[in-house]
């Protein structure tokens, strides 16, 4: 049920809206579609540049507030919180602040997805015209401290130790290594194949 983490992804969270604007200052082009760059791979990580240090001026600190309420041999459970909880209480986990993050790329026309592994979670994103697994990831738990660069190299080693173990997340996937897995949650289309309505 990995794809289920679609829903918490909500773009018309009204709280976003001003995270957009503090991006829109950083990058005036923030809007244009990336489909018309001419490198639209380049433009889209400019686009999420802007929304990280954006994000940044949150000021959201990460918070290990990982409630399990189920656990049993194989199955990973927690407690998500909706992305206007964590800009409320400025405080996250990989998990929540990857939700906030994938929500405002939402908003901001990029394609975003999750990446889960054991005990961790990556944002991620790629451009419209980019192949079906190019995606780029970032680390957002350091969101208040860690500077883009570092946050999306950071992501990019971790990635690169489980690059034999990333899959993107079928209909009906199971795990080859249920303590060795990463499987990256394709949001956009999660929700509209399963038709998820966002919470």
């Amino acid at each position: 049920f990995s794809w289920l983490i679609s829903a918490w992804v909500n773009s018309q969270e009204p709280r976003l809206g001003l995270v957009r604007q503090r991006a829109l200052d950083f990058f005036p082009r923030l809007g244009v579609q990336t489909e018309s760059a001419e490198d639209p791979r380049l433009f889209a990580g400019q686009k999420v540049e802007a929304i990280y240090r954006a994000l940044q001026g949150e000021n959201i600190q990460y918070f290990d507030n990982a409630v399990v309420f189920h656990s049993g041999e194989f199955q990973y459970m927690q407690r998500v919180q909706s992305c206007a909880t964590t800009i409320e209480t400025a405080k996250g986990n990989c998990l929540d602040n990857s939700v906030l993050f994938a929500s405002l790329l939402s908003l901001c026309g990029i394609d975003p997805g999750i990446l889960l592994m054991p005990g961790h979670a990556l944002a991620a994103w790629r451009a419209p015209s980019a192949a079906g697994n190019d995606w780029k990831y970032i680390d957002t738990t350091g969101l208040s401290l860690v500077p883009f660069e570092q946050a999306t190299a950071l992501a990019t080693e971790l990635v690169r130790k489980r690059e034999r173990t990333v899959q993107v997340l079928p209909p009906a996937a199971t795990l080859a290594d249920p303590e060795d897995f990463a499987i990256i949650v394709d949001v956009h289309d999660t929700i509209r194949t399963r038709r998820i309505a966002q919470i």
